[in-house]
This record gives C-alpha cells, structure tokens and sequence, in this order.
C-alpha cells in the first residue's frame, strides 16, 4: 500500500513538473507600439516575447534596449545577460536583484 501510494504521488510530481508552464509573474508592455509580454521564468531569468504569437521581438538596438528597460523595471533589477532564442521569437535575459534571487 506505501508503494502505491509514492507510486502516485511520483507519478503526479511527474505531470505537474513542466518548467514551461511555470510562468511566476508576466506584465504586458508597449514596445514602439507593439504589445509585448515580459515573464519571470525563474528567480533570475525573464523572458520578452511578443503578445502575437510567431512575431519576432525587436533586434534594433533601440528595439532591444526597450525591451531590456522593460524586463529591468518588471523585475525591479538589473539586467546582466541576455540572448535571443534561435527562432527569434523570445529575448531571454538574466538578472541580479542585489541578492534577493540568490544569483
């Protein structure tokens, strides 16, 4: 009986155990008129991607350092790293928050 009963419990930890899905905090932004989504994805990585799914994000230097001053004033920290995935549909960033993400 124990054993089917961690049998489950692994089984459910399993299912729910998509780090995809789990999203802590989003906030919809305007970028050059674009409506953008920023989202916190771990304690020190926020993601931007367009509100309309399949559009690329921004790549011109303004574009990008809007998005970045976006995912700063979100996060409420500084951020120190960041990369485009390869289909250019998501800018990643890192972030440091001073100690409170443990980074």
């Amino acid at each position: 009986m124990k054993l089917c009963l961690v049998l489950s419990a692994l089984t459910l930890c399993a299912c729910t155990a998509n780090p995809v899905a789990q999203i802590y905090l989003q906030q919809k932004v305007q970028v050059d008129g674009n409506p953008f989504l920023i989202s916190q994805i771990t304690a020190g990585t926020w993601v931007a991607v367009a509100q309309d799914t399949g559009k690329p994000v921004p790549r011109s230097p303004v574009g990008r350092a809007l998005l970045l001053k976006a995912i700063a004033i979100t996060s409420g920290c500084k951020v120190t790293d960041t990369s485009y995935s390869p289909d250019g549909l998501q800018l990643d960033a890192q972030v440091d928050c001073g100690g409170l993400t443990g980074n």
